[in-house]
């Protein structure tokens, strides 16, 4: 019975858990009582590391109690094997080189996340995203596993993400693979979205490292004043703090780099290198939403802003100061 769970999942380490009837357990506490039986091993211990024997002599594996590749447990009360694989941890980054695609995805309600026959494998409701597209690229490796992505920011849906792309995290939750060759998966193309890089991590991060992030602003002036707007620009001082409110509650992001590239009547485009969590709506609108700016672009360049689209051209980000495997 576990042999036959055991044998159609690829793995190179194990840890056993067994389930006894709870009556056998104190019938034998009861007769090792009776007999004075000190010093052996009991039932359930017994069980264990016999099974454990055969899984390791068949399947030419490893028990391990330390991260083992999976958990299996085996409740001989019902007659059932159950197994688990250990989460893995993916660190990447993704290039958008088509508008009108969004970042988040919604998990399909019926397996969540999982993949099965209504979501057609992919673990997401109909709609084609960031997320989904990076999921249908893990999918080469990972046949089956729920993925969770923690994004390191996010885009409007018409900007795009160029350069080294934006990073990214995702867990793969009771991942199914054979190899993880995760190099063959960088630079893959799914409908606009690239793979730019993805790794193995050794451990969960729970904080975010600086890094700064590098924009491309298209925006509508009130006034075609490209002499003024240049003087505007030249006098700033950086690196600008910018205080971000949202209802009681405050952030304050760096400007470091703030410049025109270039002005075609009331039409400018301008270069900003921010810190990350800049909000850079609320910052050219003054605000976006509950969230409001100041100082805001019409109060830097002295004259409103339209904004008309948004591209993140990089994000710096050293990556060796993430837990990489092969850092």
């Amino acid at each position: 019975m576990v042999l036959n769970a055991l044998k159609r999942i690829p793995f190179t380490t194990f840890q056993i858990g067994i389930t006894l009837d709870p009556q056998m357990i104190e019938r034998e506490d009861e007769l090792r009582a009776k007999y004075k039986i000190r010093g052996k091993p009991n039932i359930k211990k017994h069980l264990s590391s016999l099974i454990t024997q055969a899984i390791s002599a068949e399947l030419m594996v490893k028990q391990s109690f330390k991260n083992p590749d999976i958990e299996v447990k085996v409740d001989l009360i019902k007659g059932e094997v159950q197994t688990t694989r250990r989460p893995v941890l993916l660190y990447g980054r993704y290039a958008k080189v088509r508008r009108g695609i969004v970042q988040k995805a919604y998990t399909c309600e019926d397996c969540r996340g999982y993949g099965c026959i209504k979501c057609h494998d992919t673990g997401y409701k109909d709609g084609y995203t960031v997320e989904t597209a990076l999921a249908k690229i893990l999918r080469r490796v990972f046949r089956k596993g729920q993925f969770k992505f923690t994004w390191f920011g996010s885009e409007d849906a018409e900007s795009l993400v160029l350069g080294r792309g934006r990073p990214f995290l995702v867990e793969v939750k009771n991942p199914m693979y054979k190899k993880l060759e995760l190099q063959k998966l960088e630079g893959a193309r799914q409908k606009g979205v690239i793979l730019r890089k993805i790794s193995l991590m050794r451990e969960r991060i729970f904080t975010v490292p600086p890094h700064k992030i590098l924009w491309r602003v298209v925006g509508e002036l009130s006034e075609d004043r490209k002499d003024l707007l240049y003087n505007r620009l030249k006098a700033l001082t950086t690196p600008t703090p910018v205080v971000f409110v949202d209802r009681d509650k405050s952030f304050t992001r760096n400007i470091w780099n703030f410049t025109l590239s270039s002005i075609r009547g009331q039409r400018a485009w301008f270069s900003l290198t921010t810190d990350s969590g800049f909000n850079i709506r609320a910052f050219f609108h003054g605000k976006a939403g509950r969230i409001s700016a100041k100082p805001s672009a019409q109060e830097i360049l002295n004259q409103s802003v339209k904004l008309i689209i948004f591209d993140v051209v990089d994000v710096d980000l050293q990556d060796s100061l993430l837990p990489l495997a092969n850092s």
